[in-house]
């Protein structure tokens, strides 16, 4: 199938700050793995991202992070360095495997397996839900965890 144009306009920087806005009204919004995609009492990861999008752009995204994921790569310019990725980009993450680079030494990250999405803010930043323990929904820096596990990211509005 043909992928679907990127979605570019002339006000893509208000529009990407109305979406950060709309994720920040839902600032510890409880966790929870599997949330139902049809109210916002809870959220994982994807879920998140999706209703976001939907609530501030009226943009629908695949349910999943993996769908989601690829339709960054389908619709967008894939983004492998943190430091090129852009305030509102989408950020994908594999599995924990540890604090320590090492942990990380011999993974293919071009084929690994995506387990999380999270909004990047800049400064080092992202928006983001991971799990019951962490309070849900909240801003977080980057730390060498995050970075390691860190595949690639991408804009949905450009």
């Amino acid at each position: 199938p043909t992928p679907n144009p990127p979605i570019t306009t002339p006000g893509a920087s208000a529009q990407i700050e109305r979406v950060i806005a709309a994720g920040m009204g839902y600032l510890g919004t409880p966790y929870e793995y599997g949330s139902s995609r049809n109210d916002t009492r809870t959220f994982d990861c994807s879920d998140f991202i999706r209703q976001i999008f939907m609530d501030a752009a009226n943009l629908k995204l695949p349910a999943d992070s993996r769908q989601q994921g690829d339709w960054v790569k389908s619709n967008s310019t894939m983004v492998t360095s943190i430091s090129n990725l852009k305030r509102g980009d989408l950020m994908f993450f594999m599995d924990y495997k540890g604090n320590s680079a090492s942990a990380y030494e011999g993974i293919d990250k071009s084929t690994a397996r995506i387990s999380h999405v999270a909004m990047y803010l800049g400064d080092g930043q992202v928006l983001q839900t991971y799990s019951v323990a962490s309070g849900g929904v909240r801003v977080d820096k980057l730390s060498a965890s995050w970075m390691n596990r860190f595949l690639y990211g991408g804009s949905v509005i450009r």
